[in-house]
């Protein structure tokens, strides 16, 4: 009987740490998604500003 409810006590505590270690990994992942994302919106946005300006440039020589 002892030995069942410190086996109980053990698994909540692992599910407890288990879960803590999920949703900090499952942060970390959508900050560094985030920021993936800002990057490639960045990296567009100046590439289609550069794209834009040598076209407007073309166009008026």
């Amino acid at each position: 009987m002892c030995w069942c409810i410190s086996l109980l006590a053990l698994a909540c505590a692992w599910d407890k740490e288990l879960h803590s270690t999920i949703q900090k990994l499952w942060m970390d992942i959508s900050g560094y998604l985030l920021l993936g994302t800002y990057y490639v919106l960045v990296y567009f946005s100046t590439s289609t500003s550069l794209f834009l300006g040598q076209g407007a440039k073309f166009y008026k020589t």
